[in-house]
């Protein structure tokens, strides 16, 4: 009869107490890559080191991710949104049934892409909260009126979302100054 073998749960207070000396590393290095294709047949063992390696299915949270890529993406995801993991989750799966996920390339795509709407949204909403108090002042209020109907323009090429070409400095300063006008 086999004799079975628990794994031991160990408890953040119990490593602690456990004095495990650090072993400084030795011998050849073992490169970690990407891709399957970069390996030898000596080395192929180690790709299920690799962030990308989905032989194992990593579950968090009831959800299951088929690569370390995926949880980052979904993490990130949830935290720029922001929202929870579950809903972010929904962004890296690309078909329900079956159950298929978005490579990596896909994955790089779809995070810039809400990364790029949320921030922008939010550089909007901050810049109008900034205006609006500036130009609680009645001075300036006033040197905005006097520019009558010219385009405002803030000309900033190193900002494409507040300055050119969106120019949302420029459009919100036309808006307050029509505002302005009507009091």
């Amino acid at each position: 009869e086999a004799e079975s073998y628990e794994q031991p749960v160990y408890s953040d207070i119990v490593l602690d107490k456990i004095n495990i000396p650090y072993i400084e590393p030795s011998g050849i290095p073992i490169n970690i890559y990407p891709l399957e294709e970069q390996y030898t047949d000596e080395t192929i063992q180690y790709y299920v080191f690799s962030p990308l390696d989905d032989s194992i299915a990593i579950n968090i949270d009831q959800l299951s991710f088929p690569t370390i890529l995926h949880v980052v993406f979904t993490n990130l995801i949830a935290f720029v949104i922001p929202t929870s993991l579950t809903k972010a989750y929904s962004h890296i799966v690309k078909t329900k049934n079956p159950l298929t996920f978005y490579k990596f390339d896909e994955l790089l795509g779809i995070y810039t892409q809400i990364y790029n709407k949320n921030t922008n949204e939010r550089k909007e909403k901050f810049m109008k909260q900034a205006l609006d108090e500036k130009f609680k002042n009645i001075i300036l209020q006033n040197l905005l009126v006097e520019t009558g109907n010219d385009h405002l323009i803030w000309n900033d090429p190193n900002d494409s979302i507040l300055g050119s070409p969106e120019n949302m400095v420029g459009k919100y300063l036309m808006e307050l100054r029509q505002k302005f006008k009507l009091k």
